[in-house]
């Protein structure tokens, strides 16, 4: 390590006696450049070779025992190469995001909800009145709808920091993010349904039968939000050599914000054309 800086930087190199110094290297004045070697060798031209340099450095007294030159012990190497507290942390914390995604699976493909309930009761409520579905059952939009609504609030209540949040935080913690949640959801489920656009189990649409209505004769809006993100999710699967993690995460986020706002303004233009009418 260079040291001693004053003391040695009008001294001449040590090793080659011919640039001054620029400071004390391994215990002499030596050219910063100028590093030993970790092989030996016999050629005298110690300005091109490293060997004859090396060897020059321990005449003169260097001794390559620094902490620059060392390795680890091979005792050491399970320590080194061990996991550190923030990876297993992090592991443990995708660890539990796919159980609660394993929950909210389960929940949202066999229970039914017994109640109307409004947004505040969602984020209120610590628990609700689901009924198991039967196999003859066959739900339509609003049942799936439903489900959607409450497992997404549900499972984003279940964040280890959402009891710290006060009402108003958590109010608006769940409504700006859980709609984007349901579409990815959606759009995941598709895929694994082999699905081109995004739909509900057994074929139900994502979008209730007065909205298609509305949009018969401008169906371009409906399909790319039903097509956008699972075209997306599908491109990034099937390609061969994909680009970085956090590139595919940052096109999907992208993907998703687009999705929402598309599905912002159908629903706004709905509302706004029908102000008398209510969905079930």
């Amino acid at each position: 390590m260079i040291s001693d800086f004053d003391s040695n930087k009008n001294k001449l190199c040590t090793v080659c006696n011919e640039r001054p110094s620029y400071g004390c290297s391994y215990g002499i004045p030596l050219i910063t450049p100028i590093k030993p070697c970790l092989t030996g060798g016999s050629c005298k031209n110690m300005k091109r070779c490293r060997d004859c340099r090396n060897r020059r450095c321990l005449d003169v007294g260097m001794t390559p025992t620094s902490h620059e030159l060392s390795v680890p012990e091979v005792a050491d190497l399970p320590k080194i190469i061990s996991k550190s507290k923030s990876d297993k942390e992090y592991s443990n914390t995708i660890q539990f995001l796919k159980e609660l995604d394993r929950q909210r699976t389960k929940t949202f493909l066999t229970k039914l909800s017994m109640e109307n309930l409004s947004f505040d009761d969602l984020i209120t409520s610590n628990s609700f009145n689901l009924i198991q579905r039967t196999t003859n059952f066959n739900p339509d939009f609003y049942d799936w709808a439903t489900m959607d609504q409450i497992t997404a609030v549900r499972f984003m209540k279940r964040f280890p920091f959402f009891d710290y949040l006060g009402i108003q935080e958590r109010k608006f913690f769940i409504q700006s993010s859980y709609v984007q949640f349901i579409i990815l959801c959606n759009a995941m489920r598709t895929i694994n349904l082999k699905s081109a656009e995004a739909i509900y189990p057994n074929n139900v649409d994502v979008f209730p039968v007065e909205m298609k209505k509305f949009y018969e004769f401008c169906p371009t809006k409906l399909n790319r939000i039903r097509c956008y993100l699972v075209h997306k999710l599908r491109e990034l699967r099937t390609q061969h050599q994909p680009p970085t993690r956090i590139l595919d995460l940052m096109s999907i986020i992208f993907v998703v914000y687009q999705t929402f706002r598309d599905f912002a303004e159908v629903w706004t233009i709905y509302h706004v054309a029908n102000p008398d009418l209510e969905l079930k």
